[in-house]
């Protein structure tokens, strides 16, 4: 359950990062199918809350509050890390 929640917390930062227009052309294609801004907000609100419910499932409430806090710190980190390496490799093109 933990893998899972730590799963939903990254792909619910990358909705976020998605939702901003500035970090959209690093995170998805521009072949792909356009979504809205409040669209991904909402998806990466979501996601974030079923995270939190997992972890407090699996763990009970207050070691499932601070295993999603965990969850979440790696989740962003891995996201940014992404965008970051995207950004010097669109730069060196």
């Amino acid at each position: 359950m933990t893998l899972l929640s730590l799963l939903l917390c990254t792909v619910a930062f990358w909705s976020l990062a998605a939702a901003m227009p500035r970090n959209r052309k690093f995170l998805i294609s521009p072949a792909s199918v356009p979504l809205s801004d409040n669209t991904l907000k909402y998806a990466g609100f979501l996601l974030l809350t079923l995270s939190l419910i997992l972890s407090c499932e699996s763990e009970g409430i207050a070691e499932g509050i601070v295993y999603w806090c965990y969850e979440m710190t790696v989740g962003a980190l891995l996201v940014a890390l992404y965008i970051s390496n995207n950004q010097r490799r669109k730069a060196r093109k």
